[in-house]
C-alpha cells in the first residue's frame, strides 16, 4: 500500500472526537503511532501548538507538519492511503460527493445533533435544532436507500464521518424515526476496522 514514508502520529483522547480517526486509520491498515494526551494536558505549551484550542485529535504528519480539526484529518488519511480506497480519485464524481457527505456531517448532523442534545438536558423537547436534525437525517436515510454506503458499494471516509456522528444520536436512542440509519450504524460497528478502534478508543479517560 502505498503511503508515507514515516507512519502519521495521532494525539488523542479517548470517547472523543477521535475515535473516527482511530477507526479510519485501522480501515487503512497500514502502521500508525498514537499518544494519548491527558486532560491536564491539553491545555500544555505543547500541546497548543498541535491544536490552538487545546482539543483532540491532532495528526502529526511524515513531515513534521500537525494539523487538527477530524474532518480535515480524515480526508487527508484518505489522501495519504490512496490504494485503501476510502476515497475516489482526485477530480471524480465520487470525489465530489465525498465530500459533499463529509461536509455534511459535520454542518447538518454533528452541529444540530448536539445542540438538540442540549436542548434535551435542558428539558427542551422541540428546538430548531431537533428540526434541522430531523432533515438532515432524513436526507441521509433516502441516500442511504439503494446500498449499503453512500457511494456503494464502496466504503469510504464520508461513510466514517456520517456513522460516527450518527452513533451519539444512536447512543441516545435518538434514532428510532429512521430505522435505515439505525441499520447503517449497525452495519458500521460490525466492520473489522472499527472494532479494532474501538477498542482504543472506547476507554475511561485518563
Amino acid at each position: 500500500m502505498t503511503g508515507p514514508a514515516e507512519p502519521p502520529r495521532l494525539y488523542y483522547m479517548p470517547r472523543t472526537r477521535s475515535s473516527r480517526v482511530l477507526w479510519l486509520l485501522e480501515e487503512i491498515g497500514e502502521r500508525y503511532e498514537l499518544t494519548e494526551i491527558a486532560a491536564d494536558q491539553r491545555r500544555s505549551a505543547e500541546h497548543l501548538r498541535r491544536h490552538p484550542l487545546g482539543r483532540v485529535p491532532a495528526l502529526e504528519l511524515g513531515d513534521g507538519t500537525t494539523m487538527f480539526e477530524s474532518a480535515a484529518i480524515c480526508l487527508q488519511l484518505a489522501d495519504l492511503y490512496p490504494t485503501a480506497r476510502l476515497i475516489p480519485p482526485l477530480g471524480s464524481s465520487g470525489r465530489a460527493l465525498v465530500y459533499q457527505w463529509v461536509m455534511f456531517a459535520v454542518a447538518e448532523l454533528e452541529g444540530p445533533l448536539f445542540r438538540w442534545i442540549r436542548a434535551l438536558a435542558e428539558g427542551t423537547t422541540e428546538s430548531l435544532a431537533r428540526d434541522r436534525f430531523t432533515q438532515a437525517a432524513a436526507a441521509l436515510e433516502s441516500a442511504l436507500s439503494g446500498g449499503d454506503w453512500l457511494l456503494d458499494p464502496q466504503f469510504t471516509v464520508a461513510d466514517v464521518m456520517c456513522a460516527s456522528v450518527l452513533q451519539g444520536a444512536d447512543s441516545r436512542q435518538m434514532l428510532r424515526p429512521w430505522p435505515g440509519l439505525e441499520a447503517y450504524v449497525r452495519r458500521s460497528e460490525s466492520r473489522p476496522a472499527y472494532a479494532k478502534a474501538a477498542a482504543i478508543s472506547d476507554r475511561p479517560r485518563s
